[in-house]
């Protein structure tokens, strides 16, 4: 009886192990889509879509909304932008903006 008690404290211990190391690949693994699935950040257009849409939330991904979704979006964030008193979004960095959506949203 003894020996059965061993033999199954330790295959509860490797359990336990296993499940918290997988929790921490999963943790891990996850925020590596997350970063991934933001495509083109690194372009000028990306930048300024970046750059301005951190300034008061996380940045949505663009291919969970089609351009039709997107356009009134960014209309409302820049009535928003007003509202906060920031600085305005001049036009050659709204238009960035919907190029950036524009070229990563979901197809209609």
């Amino acid at each position: 009886m003894r020996r059965h008690k061993i033999f199954h404290n330790s295959r509860s211990l490797s359990t336990t192990l296993f499940c918290k190391t997988l929790l921490i690949a999963i943790v891990f693994l996850s925020g590596c889509v997350a970063l991934s699935g933001m495509p083109d950040l690194r372009t000028p257009d990306g930048q300024i879509y970046a750059k301005r849409c951190k300034q008061c939330h996380g940045l949505p991904e663009p291919r969970f909304r089609t351009m039709r979704e997107w356009e009134p979006i960014v209309l409302n964030m820049m009535d928003k932008i007003r509202e906060k008193e920031l600085q305005p979004l001049p036009m050659n960095e709204h238009e960035a903006i919907l190029r950036y959506l524009a070229r990563h949203a979901k197809p209609e």
